[in-house]
């Protein structure tokens, strides 16, 4: 759920990104009904860097965003991602409230075009963000080793299954272990040791496991979940009509 959530804030961010980049692109810069206004007139008009500029912080609140959210890892500590994350949130907490006259919830000027953009789109839109930003940062921090991330990313490259995979922290004869449940009837589900060596297969494929830990279970082991995979399996296809 983390996870999905982030992909989405972090389109959201890219395309917001984007859209920055293209106003930069026209002819008249700030002229494309973000800037608020008094008496038909903006209050000011952002440069062609000014508004670059902003689109390249966008970008960057997607990348926090993708890295907190274990999407992508960019190396930075995991208590420096989270405060960011809080950080972020706060500031588009505070812009969904606004100045108190031109932008935001608050606002006394409300008879413009621009003004109801603000109500109905802008701040609501600040106001999701702020508090999926805080949701994303808020989720456990699970710092992933190199082998688990390596896995992860090969079982990406592989269609989905059903039932999802999935990646559990536990523990086994009281040390970190990663139980990775069965994808399949035929295929038997792994447990690893912190270092990434494969322990032993405890239950699933033909044998039922191989019978090297007969004494690991899940239950009163309060596994936490590492790693899964959000994305849908396809559709079965349909059988042939004669």
């Amino acid at each position: 759920m983390s996870q999905m959530l982030s992909v989405v804030i972090c389109a959201v961010f890219v395309v917001l990104a984007f859209w920055h980049f293209y106003m930069a692109l026209r002819p008249k810069p700030g002229s494309g009904g973000a800037v608020p206004s008094v008496g038909g007139k903006p209050l000011f008009v952002p440069s062609r860097g000014a508004t670059v500029a902003v689109g390249v912080a966008l970008l960057a609140f997607a990348a926090l965003v993708a890295d907190t959210g274990g999407i992508v890892s960019l190396g930075l500590p995991a208590t420096a991602r989270k405060w960011l994350c809080y950080a972020l949130a706060s500031g588009l907490l505070a812009r969904a409230v606004g100045d108190f006259r031109h932008v935001g919830f608050f606002k006394r000027n409300r008879g413009s075009v621009i003004a109801k953009l603000d109500s109905w789109v802008y701040s609501p839109l600040c106001l999701l963000l702020a508090a999926g930003v805080a949701l994303v940062a808020s989720q456990p921090t699970i710092l992933l080793a190199p082998w688990l991330q390596l896995k992860i990313a090969q079982y990406r490259q592989l269609p989905p299954a059903n039932p999802p995979r999935s990646i559990l922290q536990t523990t086994y004869e009281g040390k970190k272990a990663y139980f990775i449940p069965r994808a399949c009837c035929d295929i038997p589900s792994e447990l690893y040791n912190e270092g990434g060596t494969l322990i032993c297969f405890p239950d699933g494929g033909f044998a039922g496991g191989d019978g090297k830990c007969p004494k690991f279970t899940l239950e009163g082991n309060a596994p936490t979940l590492v790693w899964h995979d959000d994305r849908k399996p396809a559709p079965a296809p349909e059988p042939a009509k004669n």
